[in-house]
């Protein structure tokens, strides 16, 4: 096989294309668009797509507020499309429609998965395409003159869509140290709890106040020196669930949970009453996502820590339970901005991918939705209207 470019059709054109055009309503489809640089452009109701591997080639467009991946294959010895594929998906900032308007995605880690949760709210409030990436300055502190700095601006970047408990000295203090995020709208709620491996998740608000939250002054004259009115320690990440997340007026319907590179025996110890709690707060439909540590700068792959094989081995066991690896991601020294964390949102927007497809299953199920095929045979040109082919 290999690759033709199917041209513009005319209205002297008398070939008969078979295009099988599978549609997917489901959230898990979105970041499989990343694959794909050229775009179909819908030009005079016309989609013409291009060429970008040697036996078939991929392009993403948007019919009626979906985003969408094209696949077509070409048999090179009947000079023919042998086959077309299209998923679909609804546009990122619908994925909370009437259907899912209860749906809350609890993180619970540390500042790696910090940055993975800002990069994938700004692709879906944003409804970033397939190569627009988030700016740098959400995954990369340090283009802000200040860890202050840095909480105000990823907080209103957001539109008035999340509320930060955030305080930080500039010479790091774990005592002094809170950031944890609540990102809420009509449609979708998303909830950031920065919990840096065995050591304490705390925070100056309940989850009834959490609207209340702010960004506060942890040096000079005029710092905050207000304490703590909650706090768990990460081997007792259970009562932060079931006494803490718990609270939240809108279920949770999914949590996502990593250890990072902190010390963190005292959770794996932990982790089947942590995945129990887990469960009951988020019912028969929830889904418990752990997230594996990351690739350092210097390291040929990523090394996994105690917390990532125990949960290894509890996803064997739990049905409910996802355990994702770090993916192979082809990533440069010249892309981290120290040894542990990324500078390009690139990669957190690949690394999310799995993320995405996760979460994709998880709202499936809430929604009790069902994959859509349609199959369009004998189309003469590639000017069908967008109404003709959802139609």
């Amino acid at each position: 096989m290999m690759a033709h470019r199917v041209h513009r059709s005319t209205p002297k054109s008398n070939s008969v294309l078979a295009l099988a055009l599978v549609i997917s309503l489901s959230f898990n489809a979105f970041l499989i668009l990343q694959k794909y640089q050229i775009t179909i452009s819908i030009d005079e109701k016309q989609l013409i797509p291009t060429p970008t591997t040697k036996d078939k080639f991929g392009s993403s467009l948007k019919i009626h507020g979906y985003s969408a991946e094209l696949n077509v294959s070409i048999d090179s010895q009947e000079r023919r499309v042998s086959s077309t594929q299209l998923l679909a998906i609804k546009d990122p900032q619908q994925i909370a429609s009437n259907e899912t308007s209860n749906y809350h995605i609890v993180f619970i880690g540390d500042s790696i998965l910090r940055y993975s949760y800002l990069e994938w709210l700004d692709t879906i409030q944003f409804s970033r395409s397939p190569k627009n990436y988030s700016p740098n300055t959400l995954i990369n502190e340090k283009l802000s003159s200040s860890w202050h700095e840095y909480f105000i601006n990823t907080t209103t970047h957001f539109k008035g869509n999340m509320f930060c408990d955030c305080r930080r000295s500039e010479e790091f203090d774990l005592n002094v140290e809170v950031e944890n995020r609540y990102y809420q709208t009509d449609n979708l709620w998303a909830t950031y709890i920065q919990l840096p491996g065995d050591n304490m998740a705390h925070g100056r608000f309940s989850p009834e106040e959490c609207s209340l939250a702010k960004v506060s002054i942890a040096d000079g004259p005029d710092k905050d020196t207000s304490g703590y009115t909650w706090g768990y320690m990460g081997e007792d990440s259970d009562k932060l669930i079931s006494e803490y997340v718990s609270q939240f007026s809108r279920k949770p319907s999914a949590i996502v949970m990593n250890a990072g590179m902190w010390p963190n025996e005292g959770i794996a110890s932990n982790l089947g009453n942590i995945f129990k709690a887990a469960k009951d707060v988020l019912g028969s439909e929830g889904k418990m996502i752990w997230r594996a540590t990351s690739k350092r700068k210097h390291d040929l792959v990523a090394s996994t820590s105690p917390a990532d094989d125990a949960a290894k081995d509890w996803s064997y066991r739990l049905p409910y339970l996802t355990y994702h690896a770090f993916p192979k991601l082809e990533i440069s020294p010249s892309e981290y901005f120290d040894d542990n964390h990324f500078g390009n949102s690139r990669i957190y927007r690949e690394w999310n991918a799995d993320l995405m497809q996760s979460l994709g299953t998880s709202l499936e199920a809430r929604k009790r939705s069902h994959r859509v095929f349609i199959i369009v045979g004998a189309v003469r040109t590639l000017h069908k209207t967008e109404e003709s082919i959802l139609e």
